[in-house]
Parts: structure tokens; sequence; C-alpha cells
């Protein structure tokens, strides 16, 4: 799925729902008429479990993909999705999309390292925080895959480098230790999920 911007948070979407996809990949997708309300139900069984979500408070829709924001989420939601990008500039995620001339640069996966994204963008907002580390988002996109898909990301996905990477990041801040999206993802599957 090709967009000018990819974001993997604050939850993996497409600023203004704008995409190229293959039909094989969309083929793989839930139906889009009734995806608000089945991202309603993943909602429900996380907080049913006792948990709260990991991005802004109160489960916000635009912040976790639900209500409208469910529509720009949707083309991300699988677990299968190979996501690239082609805008070379700071834009990361909101609607202060950038205006003018500007030649695409193709990138595949998300262009930015998961920290520029965590932290509001480098597109001068960088007013929201995530109160939740990095595992306790990557444990809710689990749940989510889970839920919808029935399914983790395969191994060799990019979903796992990712959010790996950005537990090191987290290590060398003096943070949690890497290696917590692995944890999570076996807790997950003990639990049932």
């Amino acid at each position: 799925v090709c967009s000018a911007r990819f974001s993997p948070l604050p939850h993996p979407h497409t600023s203004g729902n704008m995409w190229l996809g293959s039909c094989d990949y969309i083929r793989r997708l839930r139906r889009p008429a009734g995806f608000a309300q089945d991202m309603e139900s993943v909602r429900r069984s996380w907080a049913g479990s006792g948990r709260r979500c990991p991005v802004a408070v109160g489960c916000d829709a635009a912040m976790n993909g639900f209500g409208r924001y469910a529509y720009e989420h949707w083309v991300h939601s699988h677990p299968t999705v190979v996501p690239c990008d082609v805008y070379d500039g700071p834009f990361v995620w909101g609607y202060d999309v950038p205006i003018g001339k500007w030649t695409p640069k193709l990138v595949v996966g998300p262009r930015f390292p998961l920290e520029h994204y965590r932290n509001g963008g480098l597109n001068g907002g960088g007013t929201l925080r995530f109160k939740d580390s990095v595992e306790k988002v990557w444990e809710w996109r689990l749940h989510e895959w889970l839920t919808l898909y029935n399914m983790a990301p395969p191994n060799n996905s990019w979903l796992w480098k990712f959010f790996e990477a950005s537990d090191a990041e987290v290590e060398n801040a003096g943070g949690a230790a890497a290696g917590g999206v692995a944890a999570v993802f076996i807790i997950v599957i003990v639990a049932g999920l």
C-alpha cells in the first residue's frame, strides 16, 4: 500500500486516506463498510480484559483508529501490510499536510524511526506524548490483528524489525530492556487472545 505518507502511529494510517494498493492485498482486508464496528469490537474486547488503550487518554478515536478514523486505518489494518510512502519532507502525521511542489522519493516501510512518530512527529506539533511504552502499543496492535484477522505479522515482517529497533532505541536511552516486543507476543499468544 503506497501513499504520500504512511504513519505507523498513532495507529497505522495514511492521513487523508489517499493510497494505492494491490488487489491481492486489498482482498485480505475486512469489508470497509463494517470496519468502524470491527474496531469498536477490538476496543471492547481489550477493555473487557481490564486493559486500557495504550495511545492517548480514554481510548480517543483519532489516536486509536476508531470511529471515522477507522477508515484511514483500514487499508493498513492487516498484519501482512507492506507500506510505502513517497513524500520526502518532514511531515509525519496529522492534517497540516505539505503544500507546494515536491519530488516523490519511494521508501518501503516507515520513513522515520518510531520515536519521531511517537513524539508527535517532526512537523512542529510535538505536543502529543504516548502515555505507555512501545511494548504496550505493540501489545495493542497484536490484539487488534488477532481479533480482526486471527493472525500476527509474519516473522519476516517489517513490523517486528521496526518495533524491535524501537526497543533498542529505548534501551540505549536508559529505558526498558530490548526484546520486549517478542516477550509481549508470547504473552498475548499464551493468554489465548
